[in-house]
């Protein structure tokens, strides 16, 4: 499995990469904008996991009371069910009960070895129960983030859109501002090549001007 080859230079958190390993085990962990937003948003989700996996930690204790308290009940319920005398009826439906512990598979099929039977079959769908608690999670929280992402991401398209609209209304005005320059140097050009014309036929008069006065 590949690690993107950008990560370890983001960020030094070794917790960081060994989370994303065991987040996509066998699949190569899909690349990603590896800033240092991003890489912020992936410690909040570690930190919200960390959070969840507590809770789960919480109910897996609190369920796991539980079979222990039924796993009690079982052993107190051999103490009186070994040594009592059932009637007819309470017997035949024990005798169905450890019928079914017999499809079970248990050594000796009894009510006791029923119920410890029920209770090893809680224990199997309470685990799985835990893992798919905080499998789902870990996807749920993964997804919520992902979506921000895109939401993030989606609206930087937008303010980069905006600001190119911007700098191209700055481009065309700076290109007129630059053309009306131009335009002033040109004019102010010609204004000198009049004024210089003009001070030339003044000089011309002057002479003439000159001459006809010392006649």
């Amino acid at each position: 499995m590949n690690v993107n080859s950008g990560l370890s230079n983001q960020c030094d958190d070794q917790y960081l990469q060994h989370w994303l390993k065991e987040l996509f085990q066998d699949e190569d962990i899909p690349p990603f904008d590896e800033t240092p937003e991003v890489i912020e948003l992936l410690k909040q989700i570690i930190s919200a996991n960390k959070a969840a996996e507590k809770d789960a930690n919480v109910i897996m204790k609190a369920e796991k009371n539980i079979k222990n308290c039924y796993e009690k009940k079982t052993k107190d319920l051999q103490f009186v069910t070994d040594f009592i005398q059932l009637s007819a009826e309470t017997n035949h439906r024990v005798e169905k009960l450890a019928s079914l512990a017999e499809k079970m598979k248990l050594k000796e099929p009894s009510l006791t070895n029923f119920l410890s039977g029920m209770v090893e079959a809680e224990n199997r769908e309470m685990l799985k129960k835990e893992e798919d608690l905080v499998s789902n999670h870990h996807i749920l929280v993964l997804g919520k983030k992902i979506d921000e992402i895109m939401k993030i991401n989606e609206k930087l398209r937008r303010d980069l859109k905006c600001l190119e609209a911007t700098v191209k209304v700055q481009e065309s005005l700076h290109s007129e501002k630059v053309d009306q320059i131009a335009h002033g140097v040109k004019k102010n050009e010609e204004f000198k090549e009049k004024i210089v014309t003009r001070e030339k036929v003044l000089r011309k008069l002057n002479t003439i001007n000159l001459f006809v006065t010392q006649l």
